[in-house]
Order: structure tokens, then sequence, then C-alpha cells
């Protein structure tokens, strides 16, 4: 079982990356002072400007070789995004825009820490092995966190 992260890892909006988000939330930040008020703030403004942009691959050689070898070993791919699951239709919409149709749910975590959610809602006791790959560290540290190492991680960086 391979759970993988969808933005910045599977898909990107060119001008949104961290450095967008980490210029972003400081700018509120240094505004108002305030970490939550300017954490709902950017994620606000990211969610308006995701509705208006058109995300390419992070790496779709890669992406296309990964999926191969995910068939070929007869493993299965799951999209775990900390997206909320109000962006369902547009995350589906996201992922065909770059050719990607999942087999599988996609899981909206909703800013759940990602180990909680895998643990809730994920059942993966039918399978001998699990991966985890995503792109920010506090969701690998909260996955190390519930799991340990029944779940072999990955942190993606591009």
């Amino acid at each position: 079982l391979v759970l993988c992260d969808i933005d910045d890892t599977v898909i990107v909006f060119e001008k949104l990356g961290k450095k967008w988000w980490r210029e972003r939330f400081d700018d509120y930040y240094e505004r108002n002072g305030d970490y939550e008020f300017s954490e709902k703030a950017i994620l606000k403004e990211w969610i308006h400007q995701i509705h208006k942009q058109r995300p390419v691959h992070v790496d779709e050689e890669g992406f296309t070789d990964f999926v191969a070898r995910i068939d070929a070993t007869g493993s299965t791919l799951v999209f775990v995004t900390a997206r909320s699951s109000d962006l369902y239709c547009l995350t589906l919409h996201h992922l065909k825009q770059v050719g990607i149709t999942p087999k599988t749910d996609v899981h909206y975590t909703n800013n759940t820490p990602k180990g909680d959610y895998i643990a809730n809602v994920i059942d993966f006791d039918d399978f001998e092995h699990v991966i985890f790959i995503d792109d920010m560290e506090h969701n690998i540290a909260s996955v190390q966190r519930v799991f340990g190492e029944k779940v072999d991680m990955y942190l993606f960086s591009s």
C-alpha cells in the first residue's frame, strides 16, 4: 500500500509553491501577529488561487514510473491530502488536468494530522508493506508518531 500526498508531491501550482506560502504567511503574520489567523488567511487565499490556476506535474516522468512500479508489484496507490473534503470535485478536476484518474478514493484529512487520520480511517491490516510519501516534515512526523516502524516514510522534495 502506498499512501501519497497530492499537493507539491504529485501536482503543483507553479506560482503557489512553498516560497509563496512562506512569504504570504510572513506578510499576514507581520501585519497582525496572530499565528492562527495568518494560517487561516493564507489557506483561504491559496484555495482562492487554486480555483483559478491549472496544476502541473511535479515530475511527470517520475510519477509515471512510480505508478508503473506500483502496478507491477500489485500494490495500491491511495492519495491522502490535507485538503478539505469541500474541495473534492476540484481535487479530482486538478488530477484529471494532469492525466491522473485515481483508482481508489482520495482521502481528505481536512488538516487533521495525517498520522491520526490514517489510523482512524484507512485499514491496512491486509497489506504486508505500507509506504507514506509527503513533502511536509510535520506530516512525516505525524505518521512516525502514530505508526513508528510499521510504515516506511519518505519526505518528498522536488
